[in-house]
């Protein structure tokens, strides 16, 4: 599929409702299963969609959420690494974690 219309209307619709769904699926599993929802390997279906259009878009659809508002860079991070991913390119992930909030094995 090429850059057009339907595509990027098909990728805002598949964006905004991973965005609503994300919260579900996060609830409240430990970290380590978190990140397994940033898949390493996924289809290409947004090949065609430049990597500027992605960002704009995630960026744009995480700007008032309506859940997960404390959690907003992990929010942010997984939808971006997500479809940046089925865009067919190779994003970086990467959290900063307070050190405060780690419980000391």
């Amino acid at each position: 599929m090429t850059d057009g219309p339907v595509l990027r209307a098909l990728f805002r619709a598949h964006l905004w409702l991973s965005a609503r769904l994300l919260p579900v699926l996060v609830g409240r599993r430990d970290f380590e299963s978190v990140l397994k929802l940033a898949p390493l390997r996924s289809p290409a279906p947004y090949r065609d969609l430049p990597w500027t259009y992605i960002v704009q878009r995630v960026n744009r659809t995480v700007r008032r959420p309506w859940f997960m508002r404390d959690r907003r860079c992990l929010r942010e991070g997984l939808l971006g690494f997500r479809f940046l991913r089925m865009a067919g390119l190779d994003p970086e992930l990467r959290f900063g974690v307070d050190a405060k909030s780690m419980h000391e094995p």
